[in-house]
């Protein structure tokens, strides 16, 4: 018989947000986020907490309870990552698409510990979140990556099905902590 079970090292991230991203309106009302308002953000107080860590980031609109648009993860820092030209396409395609409430960012950052960080927590973490984002906006701008939705569903759990979630899944997500 072996001794005790090692306890296995669990990465903790911190959530930080929603962070506002600035942005500029342009004719007829349409948001947009450009390159200086992608610099702007970093000014902010909580841009400025976040830059040089690492994790996983959502791009949301807020209003209401808000709506994911883009999941991303980096190993760099968020600064070097969230508004690369290629995200700035997906957020403004976002914004277009949904005209109300205002772009923030949500940060899943990193609590370091000695050591290298644990490459694969992050992309699990990145997995369960595009999951749980595209149950809740089936629109998701993260193209490339598992597109279109999954093989399966739980009917008012993880679904695109319209309608009201019966007791059971209300209280099943309650229990699961969706």
């Amino acid at each position: 018989m072996s001794g005790p079970a090692q306890a296995k090292k669990t990465a903790v991230f911190e959530v930080i947000g929603p962070v506002e991203i600035p942005f500029q309106k342009r004719t007829q009302g349409a948001k947009w986020i450009g390159r200086d308002d992608a610099s702007a953000f970093w000014d902010q107080p909580l841009g400025a907490r976040v830059e040089d860590r690492i994790g996983c980031y959502v791009f949301a609109i807020a209003g209401g309870s808000g709506t994911p648009w883009y999941v991303g993860k980096t190993t760099r820092s968020f600064r070097k990552e969230c508004f690369q030209d290629h995200k700035l396409l997906r957020y403004n395609e976002a914004l277009s698409l949904s005209p109300k409430g205002k772009p923030v960012l949500f940060f899943l950052a990193y609590r370091a510990r000695p050591g290298k960080p644990p490459r694969t927590a992050f992309k699990e973490l990145e997995d369960f979140l595009i999951d749980a984002a595209r149950a809740q906006n089936s629109e998701l701008t993260n193209y490339g990556r598992d597109e279109g939705q999954p093989a399966w569903e739980i009917a008012g759990v993880i679904s695109t099905s319209p309608g009201k979630p019966s007791k059971a899944a209300r209280s099943f997500r309650r229990m699961i902590g969706l």
